[in-house]
């Protein structure tokens, strides 16, 4: 996986991908404000956001195959 997929609206589950300087910051947190993850307010809301990003994914899928599909066929 490329780095730019972790910051996605597709990889809505999990924080951007730690560094060493998140590493380090963590330790210093003493609040937790490093170690949040995407909320949301209901069940319904939750699986409203994870269809939705599985559609963004599908559609970000088929663009790159389209786009290797013209490539190749030059």
């Amino acid at each position: 996986m490329s780095s730019n997929v972790y910051n996605s609206e597709t990889f809505r589950l999990f924080r951007n991908r730690p560094s060493f300087v998140d590493g380090v910051s963590a330790l210093l947190d003493i609040s937790d404000t490093a170690n949040r993850y995407h909320i949301n307010n209901t069940p319904k809301e939750a699986d409203l956001n994870a269809i939705h990003s599985d559609w963004l994914a599908v559609g970000q899928d088929m663009v790159h195959a389209i786009e290797n599909y013209v490539e190749e066929s030059k």
